[in-house]
């Protein structure tokens, strides 16, 4: 079933609107020339770019037609620099387009919104999905909502789309280098000096290319192997966990575990027999559809089930940094330590990929401009119930496992509780 379109353009004024950008979170300090090389490496064909409070940067992958007097704006923008400060969201009729569901915090339009669905009740249902992750996320009513033609009536320069050049800079630089040596290379050739230097140089373009290219297809398969979780993949599986009985055909729960694979968690749920009734008829009427039931009489039973998984790969998203996670993330985790009985975040490892080699067997000489990535390893300990205060930081997260401990406290407290979750993941970052 389709829910929602790709994109659309609908002229306002002077300009035409652009809706369904893909956005990412820019976090360096020369945001356009970070926005530049993300839609280069994803190849997009049009880039635009906020830089507020937050800095993020939309990429279009798609042509656009092209006049010497239309300007195409990138409609999220027109929106998010007047709420430049806290997390907004919207729901926008457009006529045939459908309707509009965008959202954005301290200035940068969050991932997987600026989308275009087919009814009002889809766009309000994939809304709901984002509220866990932004708690203070403030819905601006439509009748709230400036109108278009004051939104295009401000300067437009800074939210325009602009295309993306077809020979990336570096690129450029090199075949401007090779021109510049071939023209050396007659000008000495014209003095009888240099037929054997050109050569040389040549083939030393050729071997700095070679290993450029060669490290970076060794990076993207590193990338290709290393998946994220995010915080909707994440609440899906612990909304399973919730939602386990505790008692099911006089038989009680006393343990459960998920283990993550890259599209889908495996579950697993310890049963023992409690009430003098029960059986193993008794379990068996009252399971879920979804389980497979493995009983070892005469007292112990397993549940097992499987739940979706919807991950990112390292290569479709961009990661904070080192510094970044150092001051902001680990700052929020502190702050939050106070209701978990264990909360340890190790020490960052780099994350290498396997050095290229050439057909000698010698390895590629390491680009300095390499992207450079790393993981830590993440340990949670808490109350079941406490858990999902972390789901607004688990965006660059992929999880192992996360199991279940069922236990009898006679006095709930912040550390105390029935049901304990521990949760084992990594991590990933930029240096």
């Amino acid at each position: 079933m389709v829910t929602h379109q790709d994109w659309s353009i609908i002229p306002v004024g002077p300009v035409h609107l652009v809706f369904g950008l893909d956005w990412y979170v820019i976090l360096e300090a020369q945001v356009n020339q970070a926005a530049q090389r993300l839609a280069r490496r994803h190849k997009a064909s049009y880039w635009a770019v906020s830089d507020q409070v937050n800095s993020a940067a939309g990429l279009l992958f798609h042509k656009l037609p092209q006049a010497k007097t239309t300007t195409y704006v990138a409609a999220a923008l027109l929106f998010t620099r007047q709420y430049p400060h806290g997390s907004h969201a919207l729901i926008l009729p457009l006529d045939k387009h459908g309707w509009w569901l965008l959202a954005w915090h301290d200035g940068a339009v969050i991932r997987d919104t600026d989308r275009l669905y087919m009814t009002q009740a889809l766009a309000t249902a994939a809304l709901e999905q984002l509220q866990p992750a932004y708690p203070g996320l403030q819905l601006i009513a439509t009748s709230h909502c400036p109108p278009w033609d004051q939104l295009v009536a401000a300067p437009t320069q800074t939210v325009q789309l602009r295309p993306v050049p077809r020979i990336p800079l570096r690129s450029w630089l090199l075949g401007a280098g090779v021109v510049a040596l071939l023209a050396g290379g007659v000008l000495l050739a014209w003095h009888g000096l240099s037929r054997g230097a050109h050569s040389d140089s040549l083939a030393a373009l050729d071997t700095q290319q070679a290993a450029e290219q060669a490290w970076q297809q060794a990076l993207d398969r590193l990338l290709a192997q290393h998946w994220l979780h995010g915080a909707h993949t994440t609440k899906q599986v612990l909304t399973q966990l919730y939602d386990l009985p505790l008692m099911l055909g006089g038989w009680q729960l006393s343990q459960a575990q998920c283990q993550a694979q890259q599209q889908q968690w495996s579950c697993v749920a310890d049963f023992q027999r409690y009430r003098p009734d029960a059986s193993n008829a008794s379990l068996l009427q009252h399971q879920p559809e979804h389980w497979s039931l493995q009983f070892t009489p005469f007292k112990q039973a397993q549940a097992r089930w499987t739940v979706p998984a919807v991950t990112t790969t390292l290569a479709e998203g961009a990661l904070l940094t080192e510094k970044n996670n150092e001051q902001v993330l680990f700052s929020e985790l502190q702050r939050l330590m106070l209701g978990f009985r264990s909360l340890t975040v190790s020490s960052a490892k780099p994350l290498n990929p396997i050095t290229p080699v050439d057909a000698q067997g010698q390895a590629h000489p390491q680009p300095s401009v390499l992207p450079r990535y790393q993981t830590r390893t993440l340990r949670v300990s808490a109350p079941l119930r406490t858990i999902s205060v972390l789901l607004p930081h688990m965006a660059h997260i992929r999880w192992d496992r996360i199991h279940l401990q069922f236990g009898s406290e006679p006095v709930p407290a912040l550390l105390q509780s029935a049901v304990t979750a521990s949760m084992e993941g990594v991590l990933y970052e930029m240096q």
